[in-house]
Parts: structure tokens; sequence; C-alpha cells
């Protein structure tokens, strides 16, 4: 993920291990800016989350599964019922750029 985006994911139902490779990003989770830079290994909550990527960031989600079809994957994984709305998107992002010094 390329430096200076903002990336928005679906809600994953399930906590996974994420593997960064390198990069630094700032990620928006449950009301709460956290920092993380890699090379790191660590776990993340299920649920949806924001990002705003400060260096370009390579990244890994690692999910335990037999599954190989993609689409029945998809549906193990991620809930993509729920999409934000504008007003929740726009907030976030602000908190985001705020936390890490970048204007909005």
């Amino acid at each position: 993920m390329p430096a200076g985006t903002i990336v928005m994911g679906h809600p994953h139902r399930n906590p996974c291990l994420n593997v960064m490779i390198k990069g630094k990003m700032a990620v928006l989770i449950d009301d709460e800016v956290k920092v993380i830079e890699g090379p790191t290994t660590f776990v993340s909550p299920a649920g949806r989350k924001l990002a705003y990527i400060i260096e370009d960031v390579t990244i890994q989600n690692v999910f335990a599964t037999d599954e190989t079809d993609i689409d029945k994957l998809e549906e193990l994984i991620v809930d993509k019922t729920r999409s934000w709305d504008n007003a929740e998107l726009e907030a976030g992002t602000q908190l985001l750029l705020l936390s890490v010094g970048e204007d909005t």
C-alpha cells in the first residue's frame, strides 16, 4: 500500500495474524489510533480497520483454514454486509490524520 493513502477494509469476522514486512501506518481500531511499524507480527481483533499509510506498507493477513475456494474464503473471513457511511468515514479519517500530524 503506497504512502499517503487511506485504506479501509471489510470487517474481519475473527481476529487474525498480521505480518507487516515493511512500512509504517496509523490504524483506527475501536476509536483508538495505533501506529504500527514493520517489520513486525501482531494479532488484530475482529472488526473493521481504517488506516493511513505513513510509509509504503507490505502486509499479510494470515487465516487458518483448509478452504481453497475464494468465494467461500471471503464468506468465512470478511463481512461485506455493512459499509461505512460518509460521516463515519470522514470522522475516522480526520482522527487518523490528526494523530499522525497530517493536515486534514
